[in-house]
């Protein structure tokens, strides 16, 4: 605790609070676009987009479709930091399909943060390779 200029106690503990609520919106916030569409994967795109074409190639890559599979389990640019959740160790694109499928519907409110965790790091990754491109 600190006592502020103005002579009110501050605590720390409410500061760190905050943040940590302000934390956990923010995941469910990630969490939630990604299980609509709208975080901004080239294939969450083609959704919304009346055009089918275009080129839909992993940005980080540049060697697979960029689609929730890819983007969780096989993307090169993100080994190291999927190496941090032992919950996403390599699938093939079948067991990925059906894992994903079982990591989305999961009440396993350990599993559903470190997900939400890891899309929302691996965005921080590829917001800023795509922004310095």
């Amino acid at each position: 605790m600190t006592i502020n200029t103005d002579g009110f106690i501050h605590s720390n503990a409410s500061s760190k609070l905050k943040k940590n609520v302000h934390y956990k919106q923010m995941l469910r916030g990630m969490y939630a676009r990604f299980r609509l569409r709208a975080c901004g994967l080239k294939s969450h795109k083609q959704w919304f987009s009346t055009e089918q074409q275009g080129d839909f190639t992993c940005p980080m890559c540049g060697q697979e479709r960029e689609d929730e599979i890819h983007f969780i389990f096989h993307c090169q640019a993100y080994t190291d930091l999927r190496k941090n959740y032992s919950m996403l160790d390599s699938h093939t694109v079948q067991s990925g399909i059906n894992y994903l499928r079982a990591l989305l519907a999961s009440k396993n409110e350990t599993k559903i943060i470190a997900l939400a965790k890891y899309i929302t790091e691996a965005m921080k990754v590829r917001r800023n390779k795509v922004e310095n491109i």
